[in-house]
């Protein structure tokens, strides 16, 4: 079974309890509710924190992450790290980018090597 985004991997462990189906978490992100530090975050938080762990150490799951960062926040929730894999993700490498020369403007961008916009 293969669930993606956070919500989804949370209902959808959920709804695989007590069934011996492989499953595969991918998150996209933790978003909102381990960022924000408003009180009406802090309940969500400390529930997700709990959850979490609970629902993705199981036998037979496995966590897709797409920064370090996740990696890192579930490993710290108690997720053990053979669970979590490290992929690439779906952001963009400003590195690749360079300005286009020659319009004076600092908002064009191409990819290098590209003769795109030539």
């Amino acid at each position: 079974m293969h669930h993606s985004g956070l919500q989804c991997s949370v209902y959808g462990s959920i709804a695989a309890l007590g069934k011996k189906i492989p499953q595969v978490n991918a998150i996209t992100g933790l978003g909102y509710i381990f960022t924000s530090v408003t009180w009406r975050t802090r309940p969500l938080r400390q529930v997700m924190a709990w959850l979490l762990p609970w629902l993705f150490k199981r036998q037979r799951s496995l966590v897709l992450v797409q920064n370090p960062d996740d990696r890192s926040a579930l490993n710290d929730l108690g997720i053990e790290q053979q669970r979590i894999v490290l992929i690439p993700g779906s952001g963009v490498d400003t590195n690749g980018l360079a300005t286009v020369a020659g319009t004076g403007r600092s908002d064009h961008l191409r990819l290098r090597g590209s003769s795109a916009g030539r």
